[in-house]
């Protein structure tokens, strides 16, 4: 026979656990969106340099990387999407 422990204190903070863990999970996969969308991007409208691939994927910052994403509609250059 299995004996089960139901605390509400207990429930209460796996709930917790698990929401936050769904909302990282989520905040993750909007920054790796926000990611290929501006790699996507700037792949269609310029030749994209390791280094440039390498600053696009280590941002974790969806506010940078939509200003990126922005910028680089209309830029002339690499350099005026990454201007700061």
């Amino acid at each position: 026979m299995k004996t089960v422990f139901k605390d509400a204190f207990v429930d209460g903070l796996l709930d917790q656990g698990r929401a936050e863990g769904r909302a990282q999970g989520q905040a993750q996969g909007s920054v790796q969106t926000a990611r290929q969308m501006v790699l996507e991007l700037l792949g269609m409208r310029f030749s994209v340099p390791d280094d440039i691939r390498g600053r696009v994927d280590a941002c974790t910052d969806t506010a940078v990387l939509n200003a990126w994403f922005r910028r680089a509609v209309n830029a002339a250059s690499l350099d005026e999407v990454f201007t700061d």
